[in-house]
């Protein structure tokens, strides 16, 4: 083989492994992007933090147990099953027994709490950003209504400021004039 026709080879495999290792992995579950909490949380049924207690496998789902040691909405109880999907693949969370999670689920606690790999669901000790924006929440007890969490105004306490502020001149215009009379 001549020296020409063993570097067009060479050139040629060079150009298929380059082109070949760009091309996407196929994926059955997709995902539109992670979304800010406050949106993720208006969109869920459910926001939680709890450690998975068991989880049970079936055919193509699993059930998730957790204890629930926190909640910003829709739970009532201390402990809790969810589903979600057997595997990645269908958009299921892998969930690890033992472990902490903060839970955004969809469905209802009465019939059946959904999560998936596409809400924010992740590990406690990741969710820097949501327990943020989540604050306080509270700790679920039977017989207790459901508390949802009302996202409040950032700009509030700045015009409440400014309120006083703005009174305060006015009181202080008002007093100064009367004494100059």
């Amino acid at each position: 083989m001549s020296r020409i026709a063993f570097l067009v080879l060479v050139f040629f495999c060079m150009l298929c492994m380059v082109t070949l290792s760009n091309v996407p992995k196929a994926q059955a579950c997709s995902c539109s992007g992670p979304r800010p909490p406050d949106e993720m949380f208006e969109k869920s049924t459910a926001v939680f933090a709890g450690t998975v207690v068991s989880i049970e496998t079936g055919d193509y789902s699993r059930t998730v147990h957790f204890g629930v040691e926190r909640a910003w909405k829709g739970v009532s109880a201390r402990t809790l099953a969810l589903t979600t999907a057997g595997s990645g693949a269908s958009c299921g969370y892998d969930f690890d027994k033992g472990k902490e999670y903060v839970v955004y689920a969809h469905g209802s606690e009465e019939s059946s709490l959904e999560a998936s790999m596409c809400s924010r669901t992740q590990l406690l000790a990741d969710a820097y950003d949501d327990l943020a924006y989540l604050g306080e929440g509270y700790i679920p007890a039977p017989g207790q209504p459901i508390v949802v969490k009302e996202p409040g105004d950032p700009f509030l306490p700045f015009i409440g400021i400014g309120v006083a502020v703005t009174a305060a001149i006015v009181l202080f215009t008002l007093r100064k004039s009367k004494q100059q009379k």
